[in-house]
C-alpha cells in the first residue's frame, strides 16, 4: 500500500481564515469542508456546532472574494429547514453554467428512507429539490451521489464506481420543482487499477483540461465493527464512449500519519480514524483538496494534478 500524506501541504492562510470566520459567527468544531471556486468568489460548505456547543451538528456555508477574509456564513439547516427539510448531512458543492450548487442528504432516519436533495446556493440560495431514478429501485438509504455539468450543459452525475454507473437529468429544475428526476445508466467500464472491494464515492466531480473528470473516493478499512477511512483519487475518461475508464491512484491520501493511527471516536465511536474527502477542485495543473479530519477539524491541501498518478 502507498500512503501520501497532506499535512505539509496545507492552504494555511486559507484554513485560518476559515476558522476566523466560523469563531466569529460563534460555531465550533468546523470539520468536514469542501471548497469550491468559481467567478473569483470562494464557497465552502461545512458542518460544525452552532453557538450552544451542543449536538447536533449543522451544515453551513461561508462565501467571501478570493483573496478576501470578508466571509458570509449562511446556515444550510436552518435554511432547509424554512422548507421543512431536515437534517442536512454531508453538504458537498459542486457549480454549473447556472451557479454554485449544494448536495446533501438527510441522514439515517430509522427505519425509513433518507432522500438526497440539490439546491443553488450561488448566486442566490433556492429551495431544496427532491433527487428521485426514473429507471431504478434506489436503496434505504442513498449518499455519496456525484453530480456535475455534462458537455452539453445538461445536470449529470455518478451514482457509483464499480459497477460505473452515472445519472442524466430527465425532469425537474432545482429550486423550481420540489423534485428532479434522473435516469441511470451502466457502463461497461474498463478499470486499470484493481478497485478496492470497500470504496464509496467521496467528493463532487471536477473537470480536468483534457475533459477526464476528477473526484475523490473513500477507501474503508473495518475491524470488527470500528472503520478508518482513507482517500483514493479517482480518474474518469472517455465518459462518453462506450468503454470509459475509471482510474483508481494507487496513493491513499490521508492528512498525517498520527491522524490516521486507531483512535477513540469523538463523536461516532465506531470512527477509527477519517481523512474524509468532502471537496476537489482543479484549478490550473492543482487539485485543491478539502477535507475533515477525525470529525473534529479539518484539512485544505493544495497538490499537483500529475503527482496524483505518478
Amino acid at each position: 500500500m502507498v500512503f501520501r500524506t497532506l499535512v505539509r501541504r496545507q492552504n494555511l492562510a486559507l484554513s485560518t481564515s476559515l476558522r476566523s470566520a466560523a469563531h466569529d459567527a460563534g460555531l465550533s468544531d468546523v470539520f468536514n469542508v469542501c471548497v469550491l471556486e468559481r467567478d473569483n468568489a470562494l464557497h465552502v460548505s461545512f458542518r460544525a456546532l452552532d453557538e450552544s456547543g451542543q449536538k447536533p451538528f449543522r451544515a453551513y456555508l461561508a462565501s467571501a472574494p478570493v483573496g478576501s477574509d470578508d466571509w458570509t456564513v449562511v446556515d444550510l439547516t436552518a435554511h432547509a429547514g424554512s422548507h421543512g427539510v431536515a437534517p442536512v448531512a454531508d453538504p458537498k458543492l459542486f457549480a454549473t453554467k447556472d451557479g454554485v450548487f449544494a448536495t446533501f442528504n438527510t441522514g439515517w432516519p430509522s427505519g425509513a428512507q433518507n432522500d438526497i436533495f440539490i439546491m443553488r446556493v450561488a448566486p442566490l440560495l433556492s429551495a431544496p429539490s427532491r433527487v428521485q431514478l426514473a429507471n431504478a429501485e434506489r436503496q434505504r438509504i442513498e449518499k455519496n451521489w456525484a453530480f456535475h455539468q455534462l458537455s452539453d450543459g445538461e445536470l449529470g452525475g455518478i451514482y457509483s464506481l464499480q459497477p460505473l454507473m452515472t445519472l442524466l437529468r430527465v425532469d425537474g429544475q432545482v429550486g423550481e420543482t420540489p423534485d428532479i428526476t434522473f435516469e441511470l445508466t451502466r457502463h461497461d467500464a474498463q478499470y486499470p487499477v484493481r478497485v478496492p472491494r470497500a470504496t464509496t464515492i467521496g467528493s463532487q466531480p471536477c473537470l480536468t483540461a483534457d475533459g477526464s473528470l476528477v473526484l475523490m473516493a473513500h477507501e474503508r478499512f473495518s475491524i470488527r465493527s470500528k472503520r478508518a477511512y482513507v482517500g483514493r483519487p479517482v480518474r474518469i475518461s472517455r465518459l462518453d464512449t462506450t468503454t470509459p475508464t475509471v482510474e483508481f491512484s494507487k496513493h491513499r491520501l490521508v492528512h498525517s500519519v498520527a491522524s490516521a493511527l486507531p483512535r477513540r471516536g469523538v463523536h461516532n465511536r465506531n470512527l477509527l480514524s477519517a481523512s474524509y474527502f468532502a471537496g476537489a477542485d482543479v484549478l490550473g495543473s492543482t487539485v485543491r483538496l478539502s477535507y475533515g479530519v477525525n470529525d473534529v477539524k479539518f484539512g485544505i491541501a493544495e497538490i499537483e494534478e500529475q503527482a496524483l498518478w505518478q
